[in-house]
């Protein structure tokens, strides 16, 4: 009976982590090649295709190093060389988005949005220089590395607020999204088909947009694979409706898009 008892108690264990895993990924890695890593606190793995993705992590590529992420709403993040992105929150009931923060804090990424369901979703991307909000949309960010990107890229403390304020650069390939500069307050909208720079003063210039604005970001053109969102099977919550217990990094002032952020002023990871 013991026995019985024992390994009885160790299926429905392995059960439930599992369950807990699974209702904790956010995403997986579509595909990465060459220098391409997730960094969890002070672990450090490389980026391998099917590896879960949780909130929290931080995804590194090195010089020809690249990586697609497949978002379990069925959004996409294409990110290229020498960037680092912060998954800091993907708050999701099943597979509906609820609300969505990526921290980017150098490089060039592509994000395809899939359609937001909830009214009061949100998905944004945070740079030091501007904060975008996205209902449904596909873009391309680009923003300069500090001089000693390749030094502090491996720390799990590096916040935006320590990031210089360059320019920030967003290539709206389709759909509408708002910009605002947390230095200056000023928000503006930005159409497809336009680049927007946000540049250390808080002021936005735009400008008709080019091959090479929305050009390599992390092999953008795969097609493949629409039914993989990560998990789109799993029915769990990832638990994560609101984060009011970050408290961050004050030097980030706001978040146009994202309607369940008011208790997060930034990111400390």
């Amino acid at each position: 009976m013991r026995i019985f008892l024992f390994v009885l108690f160790s299926v429905l264990f392995l059960n439930t982590s599992q369950n807990a895993q699974a209702s904790s990924t956010i995403g997986k890695v579509y595909q990465s090649s060459g220098n391409a890593w997730v960094l969890r606190g002070h672990s450090k793995e490389k980026l391998v295709q099917g590896l879960r993705l949780h909130k929290g992590d931080i995804v590194i590529t090195e010089k020809n190093g690249r990586a697609q992420l497949h978002m379990r709403d069925g959004s996409k993040v294409f990110v290229s060389q020498k960037s680092r992105l912060n998954l800091h929150r993907y708050a999701l009931k099943g597979t509906t988005l609820i609300s969505a923060r990526f921290n980017m804090f150098w490089g060039k990424i592509r994000f395809t949005v899939a359609k937001l369901v909830r009214p009061s979703a949100s998905f944004s991307v945070h740079t030091k220089t501007a904060v975008i909000g996205v209902r449904g949309t596909e873009l391309v960010t680009v923003f300069s590395p500090p001089t000693n990107a390749g030094q502090v890229q491996n720390n799990p403390n590096l916040s935006l607020s320590s990031m210089p304020n360059n320019p920030t650069s967003n290539t709206l390939i389709s759909g509408i999204v708002t910009i605002t500069s947390p230095i200056s307050g000023v928000q503006q909208t930005q159409t497809a088909g336009t680049t927007t720079t946000t540049d250390a003063s808080g002021s936005f210039t735009t400008k008709k947009s080019t091959s090479a604005d929305s050009g390599d970001s992390g092999d953008s053109g795969d097609s493949g694979d629409s039914g993989d969102s990560g998990d789109s099977g799993d029915s769990g919550d990832s638990g994560d409706s609101g984060d009011s217990g970050d408290s961050g990094d004050s030097g980030d002032s706001g978040d146009s898009g994202d309607s369940g952020d008011s208790g997060d002023s930034g990111d400390s990871g």
